[in-house]
């Protein structure tokens, strides 16, 4: 029995399949083979379960279970419409009563896909070009063979372009398809990318294809013509016009030049054309300034048209520029920058060459004159020639200066100029803000700080011989390094230089200068450096120089004991690294001078000292009010000289001070002090320390002193009066051994000895401990001096001895430093350091 599905069997060709069911009535003894067969051969029949049996097995068990089969229809090329087919069954079986049993047929109804018609196949998906460009292409095939040959015209319209404008296809020959090839028209039209059509008519004797309907190809096109609008300058890199056209459109600017510059890839060429609003050709094209790059000069006025194409096998990079303008006469030439961030060069030599955004122009000596016009966030760089250039640079400008010629640039924030060796000047002038000068052996350096700075700028000067630079009073700082030769500083508050090999920095009005003695970059790189310090003499303020660590020293404005801020300072100059350094000051000024952890070695005369460390640094104070020199480690020395004015000593277990008129010397912490009293009525005073004191005075033909006060010794010679304190209460083991001449005398007061000699006054206090005394080699009062000589009355020294000794009193004051208020002298005496006990006691503890 038959089951066909929905009543009927229905297929298409090409396309839909459908299935039909039989199953035997009774069941078999043996097995039973139905055939699938069609006689016509437009469709085949195959069992559903076993695709590849035309035939289905039956059994005598599964006899009573419906088996599938599918059908579906040839897809043959005849026009047919809908037509039928029919599937016969026949039986075989062992089993007798199947063996002549004759099966149904079925019908099978077929939709015919095969019709007049033409088909378009586009690659992939669709189809597009560009013009100057890239092209496309589609196949045409027809659906069915006709009865006589078919012609189809083919119309591109006016955007496009076609490779063949008719197809034929024959009896034979209609199911090959044949290509047709799309190119879009390169017009000068700014369009954008757009569509075009392609369409088709055919005409045959076949009546079925004469006029049959054929679709429209539509084609994407791709503009090669872009509007770039106004252009001053633009830059289009890696440009593909894949072996076609690149075409744009823009206006100029500027009167003066357009300049188009076209280069390609290494292993591809270029051709470079420029047209006018109307389509003519202009210009010429030239070799440009770079290895195949093709280039185009125009003279141009402002706001005019222009079309320029680019043809090339590969990638192309291209600029056009519209900045440069000469005058009628040649002597002037003007560059313009844009509101993009610009860069212009100019070079010196056989051409005066100027570059602007990398686009180059050379000049002969006709032009006596250029200027660069930026807008603000620009840059610019300056070169000079063997022969001797000015460059003056300011905030927002400069100006070059050279034979024959003067190139200006303003409006630009970065500005650098770069000396041809012909001995160039460099001037650069700061803002009213906070600037930063940097300056090495090879280039000066100038910029902003920002802030409150009203103007962000960069300035620099490379390979100038000599650059001046001017703070414009905004708190400037510098920076100064040296070189690898002798190098030498000279600085005072208003001014500083650094000078070497080849090379000057000289500044004005900076607040704040660091000089360094090395190379930058190059710690230890430097010769035989010298710095040379000055404060200003006219000014009444205070000033302090101060060194560290035997390598830096800093001289500045204000009181180092006052404990103020030196936030306010109004000048800071710093040295590092140098050799020597000498700074000169006058009265109210002071001197720090810090050892090192070496021996080092404290000289001084009159108002002058000089600390010598062992790497043979050298620190000088000359003319200082006061000096002090402070020991830090191994066993430093300190040579004191006197002047030929009235001086006054004094040492403590801290510190040994030799003063006198608009003069000081401390030295703290020297572990020997030698004191040479020079000329003059001279005081000495000796503070008894805590420790086990020693003194020895040995008059001789000059009074020599020595006292070693706990672990610090010093060596007096020379002086008038000497004075050994002592103190109450201590209880230290101190000696004092007094060695008198024959002549001179010995007398005791309350609370003191005194050793009297022609020239010569040592006073020891009772207080200061045992006192030794050594009688006379010989003379008349040999051996006069023993105990018995000690207890002679007070009457006995002469009714001048007071009166002598209150003079030579009056002198032991200028032991104090000078100008130091009386307030201070008590506290001096009470606890050994009233000048300094906040710097001295805190660090010494």
């Amino acid at each position: 029995m038959i089951i066909p599905t929905e009543g009927s069997t229905d297929v298409a060709e090409g396309g839909r399949e459908d299935t039909y069911q039989l199953v035997l009535m009774q069941a078999p003894t043996r097995d039973v083979t139905v055939r699938l067969e069609n006689a016509s051969g437009q469709v085949t029949a195959v069992d559903a379960a076993n695709p590849g049996n035309a035939f289905l097995v039956f059994t005598p068990q599964n006899w009573n279970t419906p088996q599938t089969v599918r059908v579906s229809a040839v897809d043959d090329q005849l026009i047919e419409g809908p037509h039928k087919a029919y599937i016969t069954h026949s039986i075989s079986s062992a089993d007798p009563k199947y063996g002549e049993v004759f099966a149904l047929q079925e019908t099978v109804f077929i939709e015919d896909n095969d019709g007049t018609g033409v088909a378009i196949q586009q690659t992939e998906g669709g189809t597009e070009v560009v013009e100057g460009g890239a092209t496309d292409s589609y196949s045409v095939v027809l659906t069915s063979q006709p009865a006589a040959p078919v012609t189809i015209t083919v119309d591109p319209g006016d955007q496009l372009r076609v490779d063949v404008t008719t197809l034929t296809f024959t009896p034979i020959n209609w199911n090959q398809p044949q290509l047709v090839t799309v190119s879009a028209v390169d017009d000068l039209v700014v369009e954008g990318d757009h569509q075009g059509k392609v369409r088709h008519r055919a005409a045959s004797d076949d009546p079925l294809y004469h006029g049959v309907s054929i679709p429209d190809v539509t084609v994407v096109i791709r503009d090669n013509d872009r509007d770039l609008g106004r252009v001053a300058f633009a830059v289009l890199d890696r440009l593909e016009p894949a072996g076609g056209q690149l075409w744009y459109r823009f206006q100029t600017v500027n009167p003066g030049l357009l300049t188009i510059e076209a280069t390609p890839d290494p292993d591809a060429d270029v051709i470079l054309t420029l047209y006018d609003g109307a389509g003519n050709r202009l210009g010429s094209e030239l070799p440009g300034a770079a290895a195949r790059t093709k280039r185009i000069d125009h003279p141009v006025a402002a706001e005019e048209s222009y079309y320029v194409s680019v043809a090339s096998d590969g990638k192309v990079d291209l600029r056009l520029a519209n900045l440069v303008q000469v005058a009628p006469d040649g002597s002037v030439v003007t560059v313009r920058g844009t509101d993009a961030e610009d860069h212009f060069e100019y070079r010196s030599g056989s051409f005066r060459t100027v570059a602007i955004n990398g686009v180059e122009y050379r000049f002969d000596d006709t032009v006596s004159r250029i200027e660069f016009r930026g807008t603000g966030n620009d840059s610019a760089v300056l070169y000079g020639s063997a022969s001797g250039e000015i460059v003056s640079l300011f905030p927002d400008s400069g100006v070059l200066n050279g034979p024959g010629v003067e190139v200006r640039v303003v409006g630009t924030s970065r500005v650098a100029a770069v000396g041809g060796g012909g001995g160039d000047e460099a001037h650069l002038t700061g803002t009213r803000g906070p600037d930063v000068y940097t300056g090495t052996s090879r280039y000066g350096r100038l910029v902003s700080r920002g802030g409150d700075n009203p103007v962000e700028f960069f300035q620099r000067a490379v390979g100038f011989p000599v650059v001046y630079v001017r703070s414009e009073g905004g708190g400037d700082t510098a920076r100064l390094y040296g070189s690898a030769g002798d190098d030498q500083a000279v600085a005072d508050p208003s001014s500083a230089s650094l000078t070497g090999p080849g090379f000057s920095h000289r500044l004005d009005g900076f607040r704040e200068v660091n000089l360094f003695a090395d190379e930058i970059g190059s710690s230890g790189n430097r010769g035989y450096d010298i710095a040379r310090l000055r404060d200003d003499p006219a000014s009444s303020l205070p000033t302090t120089f101060h060194t560290t660590a035997g390598t830096d020293a800093k001289l500045y404005d204000g009181d180092p004991f006052s404990g103020a801020s030196q936030v306010a300072q109004q000048f800071l100059i710093r040295t590092s690294g140098f050799d020597s350094v000498t700074a000169t000051a006058g009265p109210g000024d002071y001197a720090l001078l810090y050892g090192t952890g070496g021996d080092d070695l404290y000289q001084a005369s009159g108002g002058q000292g000089t600390l010598s460390t062992p790497a043979d640094a050298e620190f000088t104070a000359v003319g200082f009010e006061q000096i002090h020199s402070v020991g830090r480690a191994g066993r430093d020395r300190a040579e004191l000289v006197g002047s030929p004015e009235a001086d006054g000593f004094r040492a403590t277990e801290i510190y040994g001070r030799l003063a006198s008129t608009g003069w000081m010397h401390r030295v703290v912490r020297y572990e020997e002090v030698r004191v040479d009293a020079g000329d003059g009525e001279d005081v000495a005073r000796l503070v008894d320390t805590a420790f086990d004191d020693l003194f020895v005075a040995t008059p001789g033909g000059r009074p020599e002193v020595s006292y070693r006060a706990g672990r610090f010794q010093y060596f007096l010679d020379g002086f008038n009066v000497t004075r050994l304190t002592g103190r109450e209460g201590d209880s230290s083991a101190d000696h004092a051994h007094l060695y008198p001449r024959p002549e001179d005398e010995v007398i005791e007061r309350t609370g003191s000895w005194v050793l009297r000699g022609s020239d010569y006054v040592t006073i020891v206090d009772k207080l200061f401990g045992e006192v030794a005394w050594n009688p006379p080699a010989s003379g008349d009062n040999a051996g006069s001096l023993g105990p018995a000589a000690l207890a002679a009355p007070a009457s006995a020294v002469g009714d001048q001895d007071p009166a002598m000794l209150a003079s030579q009193w009056s002198v032991q004051q200028r032991t104090d430093p000078v100008g130091q208020p009386k307030a201070e002298r008590a506290a001096d005496e009470s606890d050994g350091d009233g000048l300094l006990p906040a710097l001295w006691w805190a660090y010494w503890g």
